[in-house]
């Protein structure tokens, strides 16, 4: 496969070379493999939505007598390729004239940072749909970045992949399978949790919820057991179009174990992602069992638990919560927006934020679901309706505090009318 791709990318590159629509005149022409492989792809109408690469003809000899360093960009390339500091380009070098530039070096560049510097440089200025100031992706675009989503490429040059091959989730026509089946193969062929987490965060761009490769990749990486990969995967639960979801019983029952672990990130990664799940599983007894775990979390010594175990209340939609959200009001520990540092799949240091609410509290957090939960009830009390200005003298957590107040004397004087209405729900 490996090198099936990569004899397409050069021969898309050495067609450009040699006749494109933006290539400079040439009086080489391809040799009559290279025409066949040409029109293998122009007959392919559907390329980029396949699950498999088009195929070339002979691969071995489908090469021009042209050398890669007569592509008419490659001179512009190396002036810049000399820009790249090792790391990554300069961002104003990041434009829509580089663009080609960006592929030529992916496709032709030895030095894996480059390479990987490169597919960064398409990915910044490439797009999926038609926008301005930048270049539709295209068919060369694709190869190339199939070319290096394969498990033995350099990790940095593969993890660049993965994000060059993101943009490729949002093409009109639909998400490119063949980039969807690659990375999903790379991920578990190589078996590591860093490599599967960054899979994870970019191929949920692919309508995932309803495609059923991608829901058991995720579904697999929720039970890894690796708690950066799993609350990543959580994650996109959590935000996931539940209603789509086909397999939520599925997920409802991988993730209800973890309902307790003893990372407490994980524990409320899984109460986010529950509470999301809840409403679409409405009469189903499991949904007792996430109102439990999110009443008990409510009390947790981790903030981060805390403030999520109000989030799965909201997403639950019982009206019998509004007592126990009216408890936790004051409670604005620091921390509910945590950060827990990690270490990336090339070896680089990262970080993943965690957060439960706009103003990152719990007391916020409560103040939210108390909203929603009441909303269009006639004592509705509308949160939103408050305008917390964080360029006050008065301190955020203070304007917090003293909407809380307010919701407090709100929750007394309809008490009597939530409690009926819950008991009418239950």
């Amino acid at each position: 496969m490996t090198r099936l791709l990569t004899t397409i990318a050069l021969t898309a590159l050495l067609l450009t070379a040699c006749g494109g629509d933006d290539a400079a005149d040439t009086t080489t022409e391809p040799t009559e493999p290279a025409a066949e492989a040409a029109a293998a792809v122009a007959s392919e109408p559907e390329a980029m939505a396949s699950s498999e690469p088009a195929a070339a003809t002979e691969p071995a000899e489908a090469m021009t007598e042209e050398a890669p360093g007569d592509d008419p960009r490659a001179a512009d390339a190396d002036a810049l390729a000399a820009t790249f500091d090792g790391v990554a380009f300069p961002f104003d070098a990041q434009t829509e004239e580089n663009a080609p530039l960006f592929t030529y070096l992916a496709a032709t560049g030895e030095d894996p940072a480059l390479v990987a510097g490169a597919l960064r440089g398409m990915a910044a200025t490439h797009r999926a749909v038609e926008v301005e100031g930048y270049v539709l992706v295209d068919d060369e675009y694709a190869e190339v970045v199939l070319t290096h989503l394969v498990p033995d490429a350099d990790p940095a040059v593969l993890l660049a992949a993965i994000d060059a091959g993101a943009t490729l989730f949002n093409l009109d026509a639909g998400p490119d399978a063949r980039v969807r089946d690659a990375m999903i193969a790379a991920a578990e062929a190589v078996g590591d949790p860093a490599l599967t987490t960054a899979v994870v965060d970019e191929i949920w761009q692919a309508d995932w919820e309803t495609d059923p490769a991608i829901s058991a990749f995720m579904l697999d990486a929720v039970s890894s057991g690796d708690p950066v990969l799993t609350t990543s995967a959580l994650f996109r639960v959590e935000t996931a179009n539940a209603f789509t979801l086909a397999e939520r019983s599925a997920f409802v029952d991988a993730i209800l174990p973890l309902v307790g672990a003893p990372d407490p990130v994980v524990h409320g990664s899984a109460l986010q992602a529950l509470g999301n799940l809840a409403r679409e599983i409405a009469g189903d007894p499991r949904v007792d069992a996430i109102q439990s775990g999110a009443e008990a979390g409510l009390a947790h010594a981790d903030v981060y638990v805390r403030g999520s175990a109000v989030t799965a209340l909201e997403g639950i939609g019982r009206l019998s919560a509004v007592p126990l959200l009216i408890g936790v009001l004051g409670d604005v520990e620091e921390g509910a927006l945590g950060s827990v540092s990690t270490t990336a799949y090339d070896g680089t240091q990262t970080s993943v934020g965690y957060d439960v609410s706009p103003w990152s509290t719990v007391t916020d957090a409560a103040l939210v679901a108390i909203s929603s939960l009441t909303s269009g009830t006639p004592y509705h009390f509308d949160y939103f309706g408050y305008d917390i200005d964080p360029s006050l003298p008065t301190p955020v957590d203070d304007q917090i505090l003293a909407v809380a107040a307010e919701a407090e004397a709100w929750f007394a004087a309809n008490a009597a009318a939530i409690e009926a209405d819950a008991a009418a729900q239950a």
